[in-house]
């Protein structure tokens, strides 16, 4: 069962004085590469609950061929956009955005995806949280949009990944944070301590920077960049939350496993043949784009396990993930044979003279 926290009480708390004003300096850094409609459902949705207003967003385009700078000048102006060359990725987008924020003085930063769509209030609360409680970090709680609402679902079950809590069966939580090698999430009412965070919708007060300095993009470019960093955050002293009253909605597929990554590299032409194991290898490992980025995920494991115990996972972790590209592989030709074999019969059905029509 993830470990539970009591809300922290202010009154015994030490809060630093720039981040115990009742108005902070708060800045919203969001990635943002060839995604212009996505992105600008994001800006709507923070322009609607009004944290536009209360908080200075900055989105780093990295060099987005669709547009999307373009737009947000014209629809948001008061935006702020940070020009890439297309070589930052999340990681280093996320460093210069917090780079600039910490330049014009912020209080507090938050990462947010731009398929991360915060409920009204939600940033409220998570700055509310930090200033309570100044060492900690916090993350709110993440939802897939396109099923119903989690906290308006009246069927529940014992959801084996949530311990013995009862947690709908249908329901629609992601898990933003682990617990060593668990994955957890934070229901409404509760507050979860983690040891890492997704980098979906997180706060990170300036006390954090000062100590730790800014996301490494060269070591995790695309994925692990925001694990690396919470775990980072975390060794050097301060706490990682996940708020389960401070909700988000995430837009469309997660992708985490071997087959979502395959699918998603044939979606984009990338695979076209299939078998296609040698070509699927090297863009699993090798793409930064992936999240079995080989570089990628040896630097997690060792920043999480430790050189010698980080290796060994990682080893491990490799043989599965060939086991299973070979499975998927492996199913891809069978269903691809499959297909190829129903075409042959209907060919030849058609071709049956009782099948031939004669004007």
């Amino acid at each position: 069962m993830p470990e539970m926290s009591a809300m922290p009480d202010p009154e015994k708390s030490a809060i630093a004085p720039n981040q115990s004003s009742p108005n902070p300096s708060v800045f919203l850094v969001i990635p943002a590469h060839n995604r212009r409609e996505i992105t600008l459902s994001c800006l709507n949705q923070l322009q609607q609950n009004g944290d536009l207003t209360q908080y200075q967003a900055i989105v780093v385009d990295d060099g987005s061929s669709d547009g999307t700078g373009g737009a947000i000048a014209q629809q948001f102006p008061d935006v702020i956009v940070l020009a890439g060359d297309g070589n930052l990725w999340w990681t280093g987008a996320i460093a210069k955005g917090m780079a600039s924020a910490a330049d014009q003085g912020a209080d507090y930063f938050f990462w947010l995806n731009d398929d991360c769509l915060p409920e009204a209030g939600a940033i409220a609360k998570m700055v509310q949280f930090m200033q309570a409680q100044p060492n900690s970090l916090v993350s709110a709680a993440c939802y897939l949009s396109e099923l119903e609402d989690f906290k308006d679902s009246t069927t529940s079950a014992t959801n084996p990944e949530q311990g013995d809590r009862n947690v709908p069966a249908n329901h629609n939580l992601i898990p933003t944070g682990a617990q060593g090698r668990k994955q957890v999430t934070a229901l409404p009412g509760e507050v979860v301590q983690v040891s890492e965070m997704s980098g979906h919708c997180v706060g990170i007060p300036a006390a954090v920077v000062a100590k730790i300095g800014f996301p490494d993009g060269d070591r995790c470019p695309q994925y692990f960049g925001d694990n690396t960093y919470i775990l980072k955050a975390v060794k050097s002293g301060f706490s990682a939350y996940i708020l389960g009253d401070a909700q988000a909605k995430h837009l469309g597929l997660v992708k985490s496993t071997i087959a979502d990554f395959v699918n998603s590299f044939r979606a984009q032409g990338k695979l076209t043949a299939q078998p296609d194991f040698w070509p699927a290898m090297k863009l699993l490992f090798g793409d930064r784009k992936s999240i079995f980025y080989l570089p990628a995920q040896f630097n997690y494991c060792q920043d999480k396990y430790g050189a010698i115990v980080g290796l060994a996972i990682f080893g491990f972790k490799l043989i599965g993930w060939l086991w299973q590209l070979v499975q998927v592989e492996l199913r891809g030709l069978s269903i691809s044979s499959q297909l190829e074999r129903e075409q042959v019969l209907n060919a030849r059905e058609i071709e049956k003279p009782g099948n031939v029509t004669s004007e």
